[in-house]
Parts: structure tokens; C-alpha cells; sequence
């Protein structure tokens, strides 16, 4: 008794579990959902009809990782592309990193210019009225 198997339902399945697991780098998630999807119609067509469910399964997730594949690209050309930093720029009421403006500096206040005479006594107020400020 010969024991024929239908090769391309199984391969049809791992070429769209690959196409799943593959779905970051979209071009390969693409690549390999399409061949799922053909190898599983070739395998729904032959005159074997063992592991017809396999075939299917192939086919569903192949379709399933072109999808996948699809969605990631177009995120990747959103993100990566001029027109993508441009929407996110113009939402309202959002402020990135790139339009942020710069913190202002804390006014120090000027020590007073009463005492100018640069003698010991000055120069002790002087550093006492820093300490103050700083917190010291």
C-alpha cells in the first residue's frame, strides 16, 4: 500500500506560520504569505485529498501574515517618511522634543551695588545674600 502525503498543504502551512513569525521585517512577511497562499491553492487542487485542512490552515495564515506584513509597512513608510513627522507635528496641542522650547533660565538677583568698596565686610555680605539664594 503506497502512503502518499500532500507535501504542499504542509508546506503551505509552514510558509504561513513563517509569514506570522516574520511580520517585522514585512518584505519576508510578504514574500512567504504569498507563497503559502500559492503552494495552498496547488495543494487544494491535487488529487490527493489528505491534510485538505492543512491546506486551508496554510492558506488562512498566510493571508494572515500578508496582512500583517501590509499594516507593518505602511507604519514603517508612516513613521520613517516626511509626511508622517509632518501629521505628527501639526496635531494640536502636541508638543515633540524637535518643537519643545527651551526652558528659560531662573533670573538671579543682583547683589546690590551699595556696598562696592571690596573691603572684608562687603565680601562677607556678599557671600551671605548668595548662601541665601542658593539654600545653603
Amino acid at each position: 500500500m503506497e502512503n502518499k502525503n500532500n507535501t504542499n498543504a504542509v508546506l503551505s502551512l509552514v510558509f504561513g506560520i513563517i509569514s506570522i513569525l516574520t511580520a517585522c521585517t514585512w518584505y519576508f512577511s510578504i514574500i512567504n504569505g504569498t507563497i503559502a497562499i500559492i503552494v495552498g491553492v496547488f495543494a487544494l487542487k491535487s488529487p490527493l485529498r489528505k491534510r485538505r485542512e492543512l491546506a486551508y490552515a496554510g492558506i488562512v495564515t498566510g493571508s494572515v501574515g500578508i496582512l500583517i506584513g501590509i499594516s507593518v509597512a505602511i507604519v514603517y513608510i508612516f513613521l520613517y517618511s516626511s509626511a508622517g513627522s509632518d501629521y505628527l507635528n501639526a496635531l494640536p496641542g502636541k508638543e515633540f522634543p524637535s518643537q519643545a522650547s527651551p526652558t528659560p533660565m531662573p533670573e538671579v538677583p543682583k547683589v546690590p551695588d551699595a556696598l562696592d568698596d571690596n573691603t572684608g565686610e562687603d565680601i562677607m555680605f556678599k557671600l551671605n545674600y548668595l548662601r541665601n539664594i542658593v539654600g545653603i
